[in-house]
């Protein structure tokens, strides 16, 4: 078991910069670990590092702040951080309430960080990646008492039920591009279709349309706020750049943006500092 979670925990650090072959060497040396059972690698962050990133979410709307901290981490491939973040989060809503609040409402609320959590990774899969996303979603669900989530929706409301659902995912993402990108919108769009004419649609159908813009758990000022901390893990500045002036033009104030931005490098700025040592290790051998 502390094997396999070794295997996991270096293999995440070092994808975020190594070149391929010393990743391959690192999975090599993972491998060989969990043949002779080596102890895990520590984790990255303590629980009071992860207590105090959420807490530096206070300017954004609780529990968004900490579901935005998930995305940040699944981003940055720590999936096993994004559920030690929910699990936390779950935990402060029933201490903070204890006392004060019916069992019911604790659920609801705690209902509706699992919900916010996993709109959150979704939202970020686009950005990122589904694989990253994919992980980090599998160690949110794992951190959660099962009964929580046997109450949660099944139905996906994504699911296209009629031809008019593709045409206003369509026209609604053409909005929300429109809000992020605002005077620079021709000009975006352009290059994306000279690039490649099926892209631009995809983006403005699917990722922008089906994914983005879907307003049922948060809107278009905190949807760019987490794209703006998802993009600062992945060393793409005109991105970035483009979603930070999305966020301000989404109604994010400098102070929001300027608290995730802080949060997300420090984040990366320790997770890339583990996977350089861990390449150093490597060349040294």
């Amino acid at each position: 078991m502390l094997a396999r979670c070794s295997t996991r925990v270096f293999g995440s650090y070092a994808s975020l910069i190594l070149p391929s072959h010393l990743v391959h060497r690192v999975s090599q040396r993972a491998m060989s670990a969990r043949a002779t059972s080596s102890p895990a690698v520590a984790s990255l962050f303590t629980d009071q590092d992860i207590a105090q990133l959420v807490t530096d979410t206070a300017s954004l709307r609780r529990p968004f702040g900490s579901a935005l901290v998930s995305a940040v981490f699944a981003a940055a491939n720590q999936p096993q951080e994004a559920g030690r973040t929910l699990s936390h989060t779950l935990t402060l809503i029933t201490e903070s309430e204890t006392g004060s609040a019916e069992a019911s409402v604790l659920r609801v609320q705690q209902q509706e960080a699992i919900q916010l959590t996993r709109e959150a990774l979704l939202k970020a899969a686009p950005l990122c990646g589904f694989p990253r996303i994919i992980n980090a979603m599998n160690s949110c669900v794992a951190a959660v008492d099962p009964r929580l989530l046997a109450d949660l929706p099944i139905r996906a409301p994504r699911a296209v039920q009629t031809v008019g659902d593709m045409t206003a995912w369509y026209e609604r993402g053409r909005d929300f591009f429109t809000t992020v990108y605002a005077h620079h919108t021709g000009r975006v769009l352009s290059m994306l279709k000279r690039a490649y004419p099926d892209m631009a649609e995809v983006i403005i159908q699917d990722m922008y349309g089906k994914i983005l813009s879907d307003p049922r758990f948060f809107g278009a000022m905190e949807t760019e706020l987490l794209a703006v901390g998802v993009l600062g893990t992945l060393e793409v500045p005109a991105q970035l750049r483009g979603h930070v002036g999305g966020a301000r033009n989404a109604g994010a104030t400098p102070e929001q943006i300027e608290a995730v931005q802080t949060i997300t490098r420090r984040i990366y700025d320790r997770t890339r500092t583990a996977a350089a040592a861990a390449a150093a290790s490597l060349s040294s051998q």
